[in-house]
C-alpha cells in the first residue's frame, strides 16, 4: 500500500460543495451548489460556482449535464483544498466546449 489517497478531481469535474467552504454567496450560502473544477494549484483545486440567478457568466442550458440545472458559471473562482474536494459528491463532467468557455472567462476576469 502506497498511502496515497484518491486522485484529485480533474478539470471539468462537477462537484457539489457548500458555499461556506468557498466563501461564495456569504449572505445566502447554498449547501450543495454545483462547482466545476477548472484546474489544480498545488494542494488545492480551483473551482467556479454555478448560479441559477442572474445572467453573469457562461450559460449552461438545462439538460447539458444530467443533474445540473440551467444556470451560469460565474467569472470568479475559489481554491478548495484537494482533500476537501475529493470528498464532495460528483455530479458528472462539464462538456469540453463549456469548460473551455468557463476557463477563458476566468483567465480574462478583472478584479478578485
Amino acid at each position: 500500500m502506497t498511502g496515497l489517497g484518491p486522485p484529485a478531481p480533474i478539470a471539468g469535474e462537477l462537484l457539489r460543495i457548500h458555499d461556506r467552504m468557498t466563501g461564495f454567496s456569504p449572505d445566502d450560502p447554498k449547501e450543495n451548489r454545483p462547482y466545476v473544477v477548472i484546474g489544480q494549484a498545488g494542494r488545492f483545486v480551483r473551482v467556479v460556482p454555478q448560479s441559477t440567478v442572474g445572467d453573469n457568466g457562461v450559460y449552461i442550458p438545462d439538460g447539458a449535464v444530467d443533474g445540473l440545472k440551467e444556470g451560469w458559471f460565474v467569472p470568479w473562482s475559489a481554491l478548495v483544498p484537494t482533500r476537501t474536494a475529493v470528498g464532495r459528491p460528483v455530479i458528472g463532467y462539464l462538456p469540453r466546449d463549456y469548460l473551455e468557455r468557463v476557463r477563458d472567462q476566468w483567465r480574462g476576469r478583472t478584479g478578485p
